[in-house]
């Protein structure tokens, strides 16, 4: 863009430059969610390892405090 407003080049040059970039960034983002989904298949692939927390209060839920009482 700074080249454009010196004169140095056309504005096809920069909607080219920005086509690129948005190309670039929409890579970047398919590219993370892939990982994201990756890292779920494995984790249950390896059996998990969920395991619902009460984020306010750090307790895990009720069915599973229950077997911890009866244990």
């Amino acid at each position: 863009m700074t080249r454009y407003t010196k004169g140095l080049t056309n504005f096809l040059d920069v909607l080219d430059a920005q086509r690129s970039l948005y190309t670039a960034e929409d890579s970047l983002v398919q590219n993370k969610a892939a990982v994201d989904i990756d890292l779920i298949t494995l984790y249950k692939a390896l059996g998990g390892g969920w395991e619902r927390n009460d984020p306010v209060s750090g307790r895990e839920s009720a069915p599973a405090a229950n077997q911890l009482n009866k244990t």
